[in-house]
């Protein structure tokens, strides 16, 4: 059940972060919108080393998770976002 929770958690937070990411690009610029979603895709990687350094998570675990929410910022937020330049 903890699994289906997280899962959930990742694609709502994902359509929060790409909906402001393509607000953004829509009303300030791209580039603007491109470095939110850096920022975005580079603390969850943080967090993630952070988890697997003090052994609290197993690479293969924080992957898939970072997978599915990385991927779900660049084809959902990223491409629309440049499509619109």
């Amino acid at each position: 059940m903890a699994r289906f929770g997280f899962i959930t958690f990742i694609i709502a937070y994902g359509f929060l972060i790409n909906s402001i990411g393509m607000m953004m690009a829509y009303m300030i610029s791209v580039k603007v919108s491109m470095l939110f979603f850096l920022i975005n895709i580079i603390n969850p990687l943080t967090y993630s080393y952070m988890e697997i350094k003090d052994k609290e998570e197993t690479f293969k675990s924080r992957f898939y998770k970072d997978a599915l929410f990385i991927g779900i910022i660049v084809f959902l937020g990223i491409l629309p976002s440049l499509k619109g330049m």
